[in-house]
């Protein structure tokens, strides 16, 4: 058996796959293997040379279980498939029913508050400056946080009465929040994850701060807003799982942004 992911760093949500897996233990073993794939082949291929069998939709991540054929094309989807075939603690078990209906009400509460309102900052502040060269929408991102900000409150409450979202135990529904929290924050989507976020290593653009000599955040001193947020996200920051995956994305664009500089020379 083996599972074979296909996607690209830079992706959103293939982190959140490498995240998940790494977390279960899978990276560098027999059991998982990843495909890197160029976005060339996403975004300059016609409909005649993709392969829409692996992903109708024409997107990354996909996903294949060698053993039964299996293949799937949603990134939570992925990450919940594999681990219940590798009977993994990070999902409850089916024969739990009061354990996997909190679980699967966290996940709804991570895709419909959490992720929604963070991935809309991070296009504001990261994706559309540094992938397309466009400023952030003033008038869009001021909404975007408006909302987050009553996101986290409700967080903020959930998390006072457990230390997880989903209950007393860490499960992947946890790291689904990693790849588009820590990049909001990174670009100063909200100073309460700001606080457990490394800013990027090098200056981006105007709108993503460069990482300075000292790594501590300006906020680090102030009173917490949102202490029971800022204690779950500074549990999961601080997952080895995470560090690598999200090392491997920062060295990525750091090297994209270099070869793009040379090209801009000549």
């Amino acid at each position: 058996m083996v599972f074979v992911l296909h996607g690209h760093i830079e992706s959103l949500y293939t982190r959140l796959v490498l995240i998940c897996v790494g977390e279960m233990g899978l990276i560098d073993t027999p059991q998982f293997e990843f495909r890197h794939v160029e976005w060339n082949e996403i975004f300059d291929s016609t409909d005649d040379e993709f392969d829409f069998k692996a992903s109708p939709l024409k997107r990354i991540p996909w996903f294949e279980d060698t053993e039964n054929g299996l293949r799937l094309y949603e990134s939570r989807s992925i990450a919940k498939y594999i681990a219940q075939k590798t009977n993994s603690p990070l999902i409850p078990e089916l024969s739990d029913p009061e354990g996997f209906a909190t679980f699967d009400m966290a996940c709804s509460i991570e895709l419909g508050d959490f992720f929604f309102n963070c991935y809309s900052i991070c296009r504001q502040l990261f994706i559309n400056p540094v992938f397309n060269s466009l400023p952030p929408n003033k008038d869009v991102l001021d909404c975007y946080k408006t909302t987050f900000e009553k996101t986290l409150k409700n967080y903020d409450r959930l998390l006072a009465t457990r230390p997880f979202v989903a209950g007393e135990k860490m499960t992947i529904v946890d790291l689904f929040h990693l790849p588009f929290g820590y990049m909001a924050a990174q670009s100063g989507g909200h100073p309460t994850l700001a606080k457990a976020t490394q800013p990027f290593p090098i200056q981006l653009d105007q709108y993503v701060p460069a990482r300075p000599p000292s790594t501590k955040s300006d906020s680090v001193s102030e009173p917490s807003q949102y202490p029971n947020v800022e204690r779950w996200w500074s549990t999961l920051t601080a997952l080895p799982s995470f560090k690598r995956v999200n090392d491997e994305f920062e060295k990525s664009i750091v090297t994209m942004l270099q070869k793009q500089g040379k090209r801009d020379q000549n």
